[in-house]
């Protein structure tokens, strides 16, 4: 018994670390959003998450990215451009877009937002787009070892109201969340808490992962 613990000890300690930093003076709710599928904020990080208007030179996180980081890239930036994304000078109104991990599934945000339509670079794979106009707005791209995920904007207060499958995304480019359970079944029951508001109760439900 001993030896299968020290064995399950040594296998978790060379395991790499599930953990997140965000650049930039705003975190916004990607902290929310990593933490709820397992990860924590510290470092050495695994993914590595740059906001608009955070300070990424190209010349430091192009070759972090071949040798094998995920950048997780919000909006327009220099280290965006350099690597494809490139916005048009117009804005364009964005409220209702397609994922293509449910198409069928309408997704309408709150507000409408206007946005420079983005060109996207070769190879990259579009996960959402903009329903009417099909205009990129969440899309994958490999280089090198290492992974980019770009949304076209922050993903809002909560971190689901944009790109619910945004963590889907992730895991799609090959960033598996350290929680993940395809068989496990969640019942509420809100008789044992009657006095509580059900969205306090959802938003909980939701921080966990569930």
């Amino acid at each position: 018994m001993r030896d299968r613990i020290a064995i399950l000890l040594l296998a978790a300690a060379v395991l790499p670390a599930a953990t997140f930093t965000v650049g930039g003076d705003d975190p916004g709710s990607w902290p929310l959003i990593l933490q709820s599928v397992g990860f924590g904020a510290g470092a050495p990080a695994r993914v590595f998450v740059i906001t608009e208007g955070a300070k990424a030179e190209p010349e430091a996180w192009l070759p972090r990215i071949e040798q094998g980081a995920t950048v997780v890239l919000e909006g327009d930036s220099p280290l965006a451009r350099a690597l494809g994304f490139q916005p048009s000078p117009a804005l364009e109104p964005v409220q209702s877009i397609v994922d293509e991990h449910r198409p069928k599934l309408p997704i309408v945000w709150e507000r409408a937002i206007r946005l420079p339509t983005y060109a996207t670079p070769e190879g990259a794979r579009i996960f959402a787009r903009e329903r009417w106009r099909q205009a990129p707005l969440l899309a994958g791209l490999r280089r090198g070892q290492g992974a980019v995920l770009w949304a076209a904007v922050s993903p809002g207060a909560t971190g689901t109201e944009r790109f619910p499958y945004f963590v889907h995304a992730l895991a799609a480019m090959g960033v598996e969340p350290p929680v993940r359970s395809g068989r496990l079944w969640a019942f509420f029951d809100s008789s044992y808490r009657s006095r509580a508001d059900a969205g306090y109760l959802a938003a909980r439900w939701r921080k966990a992962g569930i």
